[in-house]
């Protein structure tokens, strides 16, 4: 699981609604901690800025990763004031400062959420002056469990309806510890909130983590080129799919040598061996412009990547 960690960022301000009352103790029911109402509730596939995006009240937006200052201006033109992050890239803090929103970082992992990760995403939302967009990359598994924990605490929802949102949103029940945590979540205590100390505006991944946040990224393109049938995809026209595959295995071959890697055991690392023999694989298929080994050598690699994230990151 990724480890959030407190930045040296000084803490947000407070607002009225982020000191009313959450559970002040373990076993405490949760409640709303701004009285409001709920706005009506809106979901789209995709936004001109958003690959999704999904409001469920006038405090809690969440939706996939901001890509540019035309995602800040959307997200400042819905009265955002607070842009939460959950996913493990470093996020653009300096985009978004641009249309005066605040960044937040908690990076978490796919198999739950801990406690004091549980703590700052809590914390994040109570604290923000506005509406609060949380966000993973592609806003379907970790984004929206974040934004079912904050709705409990911020709008006053119950667990069956945050995890019955949680289902809305697309998560894969294969994350079945993203569910667990809506459905036993209960709020942190005041006393619990101050002790995270100051919220981070990014948390910057190291060794493997930084490594297969990389990774991930990389894969993205290549997920984007297939589906444009091998030609650039738009988003990224001047890539050289013949030079990302080189920083791809690179990336696998330089995770490899940290110790954190060396420590996982030999199962992790044959995962690695057998995605960089099947990128050198794609890379030959490229190179001769055979169709049928390169579809075969993307496969294996997919295959690669799942049964790894399975044992893994799952």
């Amino acid at each position: 699981m990724l480890v959030g960690a407190c930045g040296e960022d000084a803490p947000l301000a407070a607002t009225p609604s982020a000191t009313a009352s959450v559970g002040t103790s373990v076993g405490a029911a949760p409640v709303s901690a701004t009285g409001a109402s709920p706005v009506a509730r809106w979901a789209g596939e995709r936004t001109p800025a958003f690959e999704r995006i999904h409001r469920w009240s006038d405090r809690v937006i969440q939706g996939s990763q901001p890509q540019g200052e035309a995602s800040f201006r959307e997200l400042a033109a819905l009265g955002v004031t607070t842009v939460l992050s959950v996913d493990g890239a470093v996020p653009d803090v300096d985009g978004a400062a641009k249309l005066g929103l605040q960044y937040v970082h908690v990076p978490i992992g796919y198999d739950g959420i801990s406690p004091d990760e549980q703590a700052r995403i809590v914390k994040a939302a109570r604290q923000s002056s506005g509406p609060v967009f949380i966000h993973c990359h592609h806003g379907l598994h970790r984004g929206p469990a974040a934004a079912a924990i904050a709705r409990i605490v911020v709008d006053g929802v119950g667990r069956d309806e945050a995890y019955t949102g949680l289902e809305e949103s697309g998560c894969s029940p294969a994350y079945d510890g993203l569910f667990q945590v809506v459905k036993t979540f209960v709020p942190p205590t005041l006393e619990q909130l101050e002790a995270v100390g100051p919220l981070a505006s990014a948390v910057r991944p190291q060794g493997v983590q930084e490594a297969m946040v990389q990774v991930d990224e990389s894969w993205d393109y290549f997920k984007a080129l297939k589906a444009a049938s091998w030609n650039p995809p738009a988003d990224a026209p001047d890539k050289s799919p013949a030079h990302e595959l080189t920083i791809l295995r690179e990336l696998f071959a330089e995770m490899d040598r940290l110790d954190a890697a060396q420590a996982k055991g030999e199962d992790f690392l044959s995962h690695s061996r057998s995605a960089q023999e099947h990128i050198a694989a794609l890379q030959a298929a490229w190179q001769s412009g055979d169709a049928a080994a390169r579809a075969q050598a993307f496969d294996g690699l997919k295959s690669d990547c799942t049964a790894c994230h399975a044992t893994y990151r799952d």
